[in-house]
């Protein structure tokens, strides 16, 4: 609890006010990833990827999606996050997306108007 607390601050910190619902909802809804993000279980649990997919579905418009994108890009530059399971966690669950969740994307690419 105490990294989503820390990521909850970062993407506030770094967001504007509008989009701060966003981020607030992701790090919430993403509780049961911690432990496979932070490399701590192995395995990417059933919750995990039910979280992973009502993140990803719940964004339904562009700017949604590219705040998504943002704020998992924000989430793997924390010290202490896996970041081979961070990429991993969309192919492992299942989800198809045009990209995968590392420290270095560029968001503006990847997600697209629909």
């Amino acid at each position: 609890m105490k990294v989503a607390c820390l990521v909850l601050a970062l993407c506030i910190v770094v967001a504007p006010i509008a989009e701060a619902d966003r981020f607030g909802f992701i790090v919430y809804t993403l509780d049961p990833c911690y432990g496979f993000l932070l490399g701590s279980i192995s395995v990417a649990s059933p919750y995990c990827c039910e979280a992973v997919q009502k993140v990803i579905d719940d964004a339904v418009d562009y700017d949604d999606r590219l705040e998504t994108c943002e704020c998992l890009r924000d989430f793997a530059t924390l010290k202490d996050v896996n970041v081979v399971h961070c990429a991993a966690l969309f192919a492992l669950c299942g989800i198809q997306t045009p990209y995968q969740i590392t420290r270095d994307i560029n968001c503006t690419k990847y997600v697209y108007f629909h």
